[in-house]
């Protein structure tokens, strides 16, 4: 179920081993509307955010390199604060839950994109949905959606590799999710509208939005 990958640690460089697992034998149940992927055996998800065993400092792939001033903001307010377990071994979804806190506090932090702390709340929430948390995975899916929305008025997403229909079609959903009618109905309105949408996202905001009404009909919802 597992391999190991090698990484050196962005802060302390550090070179250490860390557990990944094999996507060839992780087996899909089903996927939420907001791409959510739920697995029968072992989630590979739980094994996105590497842990340093010997610094303790916890981030995700996408981190930009750590110039001096962010070294010294994660010795103040992390390296000398918390003292982080090993867990560059198989983790359990509290295991799980503890990275992206983590790396939530790391990225905090250093001031990385939006588009990087979006997506680590996303999937914090994720985790939440697997433990039946609905408060606390609302809580992160409304933080990711705040970093969304702050990431498109303030950063230029041109940088980042985003698909931008992609990301209309996730935010239609995530205010959905959280009962943010009129801006819902606004993203998907436009998602299955615009001609310039592609075909792929503009089918999933018709399904999505077609199945909310029936939830809504049914009383389900």
């Amino acid at each position: 179920m597992y391999y190991e990958v090698q990484s050196n640690c962005l802060y302390c460089e550090h070179s250490f081993t860390t557990k990944k697992v094999r996507t060839s034998k992780a087996k899909i149940t089903h996927r939420d509307s907001d791409f959510c992927i739920h697995y029968e055996n072992v989630n590979p998800l739980f094994y996105d955010i590497l842990v340093c065993p010997s610094c303790g400092f916890a981030y995700y792939k996408s981190y930009r390199a750590l110039n001096a001033y962010s070294r010294k903001k994660l010795k103040e307010a992390y390296i000398e604060k918390i003292n982080v377990p090993n867990l560059v071994g198989e983790r359990t979804i509290e295991d799980a839950i503890y990275t992206f806190k983590l790396a939530i506090l790391t990225a905090t932090i250093i001031n990385e994109r939006k588009f990087i702390t979006a997506n680590l709340f996303l999937k914090l929430g994720w985790l939440y949905r697997m433990t039946n948390d609905k408060e606390q995975e609302k809580r992160f899916l409304q933080q990711a959606l705040d970093d969304y929305v702050d990431m498109l008025a303030n950063e230029n997403i041109k940088q980042e590799d985003v698909d931008e229909d992609r990301l209309m079609y996730l935010m239609a959903d995530l205010y959905l999710r959280l009962d943010h009618f009129i801006m819902a109905r606004k993203l998907f309105s436009q998602l299955m509208t615009d001609k310039k949408v592609s075909p792929r996202y503009k089918n999933l905001a018709i399904e999505r939005w077609h199945d909310y009404k029936d939830q809504l009909e049914a009383g389900t919802e």
